[in-house]
Order: C-alpha cells, then sequence, then structure tokens
C-alpha cells in the first residue's frame, strides 16, 4: 500500500496550493475514494500524485497576457508599445 500524506503535504511536495489540490476533490475531478478524508485532513496515496499533477495542469487557467493577446490579436506588443514589448520579451527568455 502506498504511503499516505496530507494535501499540504502533496502540495509542498508538487510546488502547488492545497487549495487547488482540494479542488479537484471538491469539484468532483478526482474521486473522494482514491483519497479519503480522516479526521478532517484528506489522506493522499504517493501514487496518485501523476494524476494530481496531470489534472492541475489541465485546469491551469491560462496568464493574464494570453488573454489580452487573444482578445487584442497578434499585433499586441505593438499597441502597448516598446517598454512592454521588452518587459514581455525578457519574461519570455527566463522561461525557455
Amino acid at each position: 500500500m502506498d504511503e499516505l500524506i496530507t494535501v499540504s503535504e502533496a502540495a509542498r511536495l508538487l510546488g502547488e496550493r492545497p487549495r487547488d489540490i482540494s479542488d479537484l476533490f471538491y469539484q468532483r475531478r478526482l474521486s473522494d475514494d482514491l483519497a479519503p478524508v480522516v479526521g478532517g485532513h484528506r489522506l493522499i496515496p504517493r501514487g496518485l500524485f501523476e494524476r494530481i499533477a496531470s489534472e492541475l495542469v489541465e485546469r491551469r487557467p491560462v496568464s493574464a497576457w494570453s488573454r489580452m493577446v487573444a482578445r487584442l490579436g497578434a499585433g499586441t506588443g505593438a499597441f502597448l508599445g516598446p517598454a512592454m514589448g521588452a518587459r514581455r520579451t525578457r519574461a519570455c527568455a527566463r522561461i525557455r
């Protein structure tokens, strides 16, 4: 049987917020049978980590910048001016 840990511990190990992990169960994206609530604490088996991580990635909200680009179109960098375009370029370079 897998080791059972709390939502807070799982969140620390996965680098996520505990609330986001709990929401997966409350919104029924993951079954309560997989990680039961015992004594007021949800106990998560380590074998469930990959599934939790994939669900979190799948439901992760699109960034505000991506929404703005989609709404305004491809010319957004020019529309916002060179300063914002340069800031965006530096941010994208750090991600790569």
